[in-house]
């Protein structure tokens, strides 16, 4: 329970509380802006999903240019949101140590205690979101292919400059193609990549009774269209924006194209 209003709770799963009366490093204003910035990108995520799932009702790989306007912002709103909730996370685990060491400011910048911050800092990340550390490292925060460690295959390093949003109903999803790759054509393997898939807007969900019960995006929208699995709705109608089949009549407005089915 808050004592007072300079007492927040940043973890209610693991009781971790922030008092700027007696917390020794002052202005913490990036927990308060890091989160307000996490709410937003997931906010526009999930209109869109909202929005996907009135058009699709099936399960469906999607990817860049496949589900209308827009799309090119999708790979940006996951890089940004890993990058901010890493930092975000890393601060709580970061007030988490201070409060447990009860570190002063002087011992904050002694060198002997950077290990232990970074340490538990990075643990507490690792623990409570490990696929978005991950993916963080080796694609948001820079292209694994530009900095490459030792073990990183040549399908991590594709995947790291990719755009590897896809729909699949009912969320939008990144790292969900799962690449496979061959260093050389007469490999007989495929190499994996290490990158995992993950949801934004359910991370963020999964989250919400840990870090912002306040904070609550809107429900999640079920699709309203029933079609088969093996319908392929990747063609957008260029009057009305409706998800449709590569036919020339659109079922929604009845659109008639004429030609070839709308290519992006």
């Amino acid at each position: 329970m808050q004592q007072n209003k300079n007492e927040i709770i940043l973890d209610h799963v693991d009781n971790i509380i922030f008092n700027s009366d007696t917390f020794p490093i002052k202005n913490m204003n990036a927990l308060h802006y890091t989160k307000e910035g996490l709410y937003q990108l997931a906010l526009i995520v999930r209109k869109d999903e909202n929005t996907i799932n009135q058009n699709v009702g099936h399960y469906i790989q999607s990817i860049l240019g496949d589900l209308g306007p827009g799309q090119n912002m999708w790979m940006n709103y996951f890089n940004w949101f890993s990058i901010s909730i890493i930092n975000y996370t890393r601060l709580i685990g970061f007030v988490d140590i201070v409060n447990k060491k009860q570190f002063s400011r002087e011992e904050i910048t002694k060198k002997e205690n950077h290990k232990i911050i970074k340490k538990h800092c990075k643990d507490y990340v690792i623990k409570v979101i490990p696929e978005i550390y991950i993916y963080r490292n080796k694609l948001s925060a820079h292209h694994s292919l530009t900095d490459p460690f030792v073990d990183d295959n040549i399908a991590t390093l594709e995947t790291s400059v990719m755009n590897s949003v896809v729909y699949k109903n009912p969320y939008l999803e990144t790292a969900g193609l799962n690449l496979k790759s061959k260093l050389f054509p007469s490999d007989e393997e495929y190499q994996s990549t290490v990158i995992k898939p993950w949801k934004l807007t359910k991370v963020y969900d999964d989250l919400t009774e840990r870090y912002w019960k306040d904070m609550k995006l809107p429900k999640l929208e079920k699709s309203k269209i029933k079609l088969s699995k093996d319908v392929n709705f990747s063609i957008w109608c260029p009057k009305c924006h409706f998800a449709k089949q590569k036919i020339e009549v659109c079922p929604k407005c009845g659109f008639k194209e004429k030609g070839e089915p709308l290519k992006k």
